[in-house]
């Protein structure tokens, strides 16, 4: 348990608040065509996840708080970039279709299953991590050719391959989650 006497435990909830808090700036830089600064701030953002998990589990300044804001501030993230890349044309809105309805789906199946079967601890899957790692990986790569006027190069190749390896960790994914939850809703009826 976190010692509470002294406020170091916080600095990870600091650090996701703060992450939240760039997703607006970001979307803004992207729609005025600020591409290297949009990349700067995502970059940021990226190593501070990277940073509160780890300070998290170090020191196990874990709190509720914690548990609940990193997952939001994530997803609204990535949700939020896909969707603007989207939207000023620098991705297919085939592929923010793609994330944007596993997210979506993954959901909707949480929700019916507490609806029906009630509560429910939803643990990361390997697939699930993986398909966020590409989806990282992919917004990342959108925003470096952005940034650093990659266009008319030959790494849009990456990001075409990147795409490709996107939706098949997407419905793969979405898959592993809804069977996962059948599997727990028979044992739960058993």
């Amino acid at each position: 348990m976190v010692q509470r006497h002294n406020l170091w435990y916080l600095i990870p909830n600091i650090l996701t608040i703060a992450r939240l808090c760039l997703v607006l700036p970001i979307v803004q830089l992207l729609r005025n065509e600020h591409y290297p600064l949009a990349f700067g701030l995502a970059f940021i953002a990226m190593l501070s996840d990277a940073l509160d998990g780890y300070l998290a589990r170090r020191f196990n300044w874990r709190t509720e708080l914690g548990a609940f804001l990193d997952p939001v501030a994530d997803k609204t993230m990535m949700i939020s970039l896909f969707v603007t890349l989207g939207w000023i044309g620098h991705l297919p809105l085939w592929i923010v279709a793609v994330v944007v309805g596993r997210d979506l789906f993954i959901l909707s199946g949480v929700t019916l299953y507490r609806i029906w079967q009630g509560a429910l601890q939803v643990q990361p899957t390997f697939s699930g991590k993986l398909s966020t790692l590409l989806q990282m990986s992919l917004m990342s790569w959108a925003l470096l050719i952005l940034a650093f006027d990659w266009v008319g190069t030959g790494w849009p190749i990456i990001l075409d391959a990147l795409m490709v390896l996107v939706v098949i960790a997407a419905v793969v994914s979405a898959a592993d989650y809804f069977w996962v939850g059948m599997m727990k809703s028979s044992k739960r009826r058993e």
